[in-house]
């Protein structure tokens, strides 16, 4: 069986297995688009799940957010950390119970949502320091590879009467041929913001980003950086990427940015459950 052969069948047929949006993820991303909501709605969210209450519970009392004294309840987690860390908090361990999971491909999933929080992390840093729009670019970094966990599932049920696994190298191939044109049809499906949608598949090709530049330059960016910082390489050489002017970023300002990398690691160790 030609694998490559067979998920282009899937994609362009549109037999492609696409996960439905997460309930919790549906109705975090509701919250965060909405300009009336108040923290009730995201407490009896969290409230509603015990197993996300749980793990917010345990991330908020992490050495990442050093807390005080033990944070005890979400309404004492908001208040404490903030609305929008707990929107992001809430979001993540959504998608990575339900999108970031397979049996076969466990350890590849669980280095995928380490990449994909990063960059979240990161594009969340990059934008604010520059006044971007912080909420849409860590969506869009945190979502720029989700066509990736859809691929690895499908591969799963392609192979699943032989119980085989791809190699790395062919697996590696398959996902960044086709992560771009999967991730698309699922967010178009998902309904998800088009700026969110645009910048989170258009970071592959900047050359041709006809919208959002500076918010997809600010993902391509952040994948540059989680990158090197996953793979424990010198950043020296995303200092030097030509995409930063997009952004007006000055040479000392990404010095002092890329400071942060100890503690964003930090932060994404503690969102990993």
């Amino acid at each position: 069986m030609d694998l490559k052969i067979e998920l282009e069948k899937l994609i362009e047929t549109g037999n492609m297995k696409l996960p439905v949006l997460p309930r919790v993820a549906a109705k975090v991303l509701s919250i965060i688009n909405d300009p009336n909501v108040n923290i009730h709605e995201l407490t009896n969210l969290i409230q509603q799940d015990q197993a996300i209450s749980t793990h917010v519970l345990r991330i908020a009392n992490s050495a990442a957010f050093a807390p005080i004294t033990e944070i005890v309840s979400i309404q004492q987690a908001i208040t404490r950390l903030g609305f929008r860390i707990l929107t992001e908090i809430t979001l993540s361990i959504s998608l990575q119970s339900d999108i970031f999971k397979s049996r076969m491909y466990h350890h590849e999933m669980v280095m995928l949502w380490k990449h994909s929080l990063l960059a979240g992390l990161w594009a969340k840093r990059v934008a604010f320091h520059k006044k971007y729009n912080v909420e849409a670019t860590f969506l869009g970094g945190l979502l720029h590879e989700i066509g990736k966990p859809i691929l690895i599932n499908s591969i799963s049920d392609l192979t699943s009467e032989t119980h085989t696994k791809v190699d790395y190298d062919t697996l590696e191939e398959i996902l960044s041929q086709y992560h771009i044109i999967v991730s698309k049809k699922l967010m178009n499906e998902w309904n998800l913001p088009k700026l969110v949608s645009s910048i989170a598949c258009d970071y592959y090709d900047l050359q041709n980003c006809k919208a959002n530049i500076k918010e997809a330059s600010v993902v391509f960016i952040a994948n540059k950086l989680t990158n090197a910082t996953l793979n424990n390489e010198s950043l020296e050489e995303v200092l030097l990427l030509s995409e930063w002017n997009n952004l007006n970023y000055y040479r000392d300002e990404i010095e002092d940015l890329i400071l942060e990398k100890d503690k964003l690691l930090e932060i994404m160790h503690s969102m990993v459950i």
